[in-house]
């Protein structure tokens, strides 16, 4: 009868422990869940990309996207409004050189209302520019808010 009670129990741990393994495997799973996109940082002679998560979570202290807003008073009509203008920069280790601390750097700016509302919508997201690599102006920019980049970490 010991006997007997000792089988149980241990078929009981069993399946006790098989189902702490495969809730740990489903949970596991799920918490890894969901598309991912590289939010790898590229620049062109006419382009820009990269994600804002990327660059914060990126090991070397090289990699960045910026992208600000800056209102300031028009010096032709100081009393009627002001002039608004965005830029957004991309900085990343230089591929030619990868560890050796060089970077290279885009900026493009504008002061297009439609690009100013895209780059405004920016948050904690993938940032696209293509510009004008003469004059440095955007001509479009493009903002991915999307679960499938990185979050920023701290």
């Amino acid at each position: 009868m010991a006997r007997a009670a000792t089988g149980q129990r241990l078929v009981r741990m069993s399946i006790g422990i098989g189902a702490v393994v495969l809730a740990a495997v489903i949970f596991g799973q799920l918490a890894q869940a969901g598309r991912h996109a590289p939010g790898t940082l590229a620049i062109t002679d006419a382009s820009m990309v990269g994600s804002m998560g990327t660059a914060r979570a990126s090991a070397d202290s090289i990699q960045s996207v910026r992208c600000q807003i800056m209102g300031s008073e028009d010096p032709l009509n100081p009393d009627g409004g002001g002039i608004l203008t965005a830029s957004c920069t991309i900085t990343m280790p230089d591929p030619a050189n990868p560890d050796s601390g060089l970077a290279i750097s885009k900026m493009c700016t504008t002061g297009n209302k439609a690009r100013i509302e895209a780059i405004q919508a920016a948050g904690d997201s993938r940032i696209q520019a293509i510009f004008d690599p003469l004059a440095g102006t955007c001509k479009s920019i493009l903002v991915v808010n999307s679960s499938e980049y990185a979050p920023k970490t701290p």
